[in-house]
C-alpha cells in the first residue's frame, strides 16, 4: 500500500507540475528550480524529520516517501511536453482552433504515459525498500503492521537458530520489488503508440 500510494501521489503531481511547467516559461523556470531543491532532499532523511515530528503512521510515510519522488516525475513529463509540442500534429491542432487543454489531452497526455508508467513503477519499487528501509531503523510503520521490514527487524535477533525468519521476508521483498519494475516495463512496451505502429 505504501509503494502504490506513494507513487500514485507522486505520479499524479509530477504530471500536473510537468505539463504545466512544459507550457509555461515562467513558470517552468520558478518550478524547475523548487524541482531540483527538492530532488536533493534524500527521501529516508526526510521520513525520518516527519516522522520525529508527527509520530509513526503510513500516512505520513507515504507523504514522505512521495515528496521527494514527485520532482524526477515532474521533470520526465516536462521533457516529454517539450518534445511533443513541436510536433507537426501539435501545431496543426492549435492553428486549426483547437483549445489548448483539448490538445494536451488528446495529443501531449496520450506520450507522456508510457514512460510514467515505468517512473511509477520505479517510484513504487523504490517507495517499498524505503518502508521496508525505515521500519528495519523502528521509523516506519508502526510495529503491530505487517511489514517486511519489521519482520526481518524483530528476527534479527533469531538469526543463528531460525535464519529463515529472516531470509524469507528479504526474498519476498527482492522479488516484488523485481516484480513491480519488470511490470512497468511491461506496461509501457504494451501502451507505447509508437510500439503499437512499430508492430
Amino acid at each position: 500500500m505504501v509503494g502504490l500510494m506513494s507513487a500514485a501521489f507522486a505520479a499524479l503531481g509530477g504530471l500536473l507540475i510537468g505539463i504545466i511547467a512544459g507550457y509555461n516559461r515562467p513558470f517552468d523556470n520558478i518550478v524547475m528550480r523548487v524541482m531540483d531543491g527538492l530532488m536533493s532532499i534524500p527521501t529516508i532523511l526526510l521520513a525520518i524529520a516527519l516522522i520525529s515530528l508527527t509520530g509513526p503512521g503510513i500516512g505520513i510515510l507515504i507523504v514522505a516517501i512521495a515528496i521527494p519522488e514527485t520532482p524526477a516525475v515532474a521533470r520526465l513529463v516536462r521533457s516529454v511536453v517539450l518534445g511533443v509540442r513541436e510536433r507537426p500534429y501539435v501545431e496543426a491542432a492549435l492553428c486549426g482552433g483547437a483549445r489548448l487543454p483539448k490538445v494536451i489531452w488528446r495529443h501531449i497526455l496520450p506520450s507522456t504515459i508510457p514512460p510514467l508508467m515505468v517512473q511509477s513503477a520505479t517510484v513504487c519499487a523504490s517507495a517499498i525498500l524505503t518502508e521496508a528501509g525505515l521500519s528495519f531503523l523502528g521509523v516506519g510503520v508502526p510495529p503491530e503492521i505487517p511489514s517486511w521490514g519489521n519482520m526481518i527487524a524483530s528476527s534479527r535477533l533469531y538469526l543463528a537458530i531460525a535464519p529463515l525468519t529472516i531470509f524469507a521476508p528479504g526474498i519476498c521483498l527482492a522479488v516484488t520489488v523485481l516484480a513491480v519494475n519488470l511490470l512497468g516495463d511491461g506496461l509501457r512496451d504494451l501502451f507505447d503508440p509508437h510500439a503499437k505502429r512499430r508492430r
